[in-house]
């Protein structure tokens, strides 16, 4: 799931609490990937790391809701069949540079938040005031100490990412178009398709993907539920 998919399931159809730490929690692992591809998140140490305050406790929370989210996600029926689906209708000689399953991978994903910010044009301004809550500095340091890993900079990236607010723009499907290139780009796919092409398949993807058939399925209790603090603290 993509930033805006995480966050409805989370506190609109899961209900959790929408705390700061915990939402910057689930949106870091996305947003590491703009930040840097040399610094690897040390899942081993989030999981085991034993957090000492409310703040540490709702990051490490957020940053494990977003493995398991995903891990749920991505081994649902429905999100095979939407990917059979999009691929099937590719013309695969024109992305033949790039590894169709990724790329349909990924335009399903963007799609399910194009359609939840067409449901509610009103989710990406709860999303970002609700980072905005976070001080950048005080979660840099953070999420080194979490994570295990230098976190130089991160601050400067969150403040930009908060400032741009490019996620406004996802009620239009012609603005994901840009973003699936530079997704690409960060994967080191130097020939991607063009800027038609792609939105031919965005549009494709609209006609399949159907983000209300996901709350059908029942997801497990490690990521729905905030994890409680004796059993992080200890």
């Amino acid at each position: 799931m993509n930033y805006l998919s995480h966050f409805y399931f989370n506190h609109h159809v899961a209900e959790l609490p929408a705390d700061p730490y915990f939402v910057m929690g689930v949106a870091l692992p996305d947003l590491w990937k703009r930040y840097t591809r040399d610094r690897r998140i040390r899942w081993h140490h989030v999981r085991s790391f034993r957090a000492l305050d409310h703040r540490d406790q709702s990051l490490q929370q957020g940053l494990l809701n977003h493995v398991a989210a995903d891990r749920w996600f991505h081994a649902l029926p429905v999100f095979a069949e939407w990917q059979r689906r999009l691929s099937s209708s590719m013309n695969h000689s024109d992305t033949d540079s790039v590894p169709a399953e990724f790329l349909v991978h990924l335009i399903v994903e963007l799609v399910m938040d194009h359609l939840l910010v067409k449901g509610d044009p009103d989710l990406p301004r709860q999303f970002y005031e609700i980072l905005g809550l976070c001080d950048p500095a005080d979660m840099e340091q953070r999420m080194s100490k979490i994570a295990a890993v230098p976190t130089d900079g991160l601050a400067t990236e969150i403040r930009g990412f908060i400032e741009r607010r490019y996620l406004e723009r996802f009620g239009c499907l012609a603005e994901l178009v840009p973003v699936v290139h530079f997704v690409l780009k960060l994967a080191g796919v130097s020939d991607a398709p063009t800027e038609d092409g792609v939105f031919v398949l965005l549009n494709r993807a609209v006609e399949i993907v159907r983000p209300d058939a996901l709350w059908d399925f029942h997801p497990p209790s490690d990521f729905s539920r905030p994890v409680p603090v004796d059993s992080i603290s200890g």
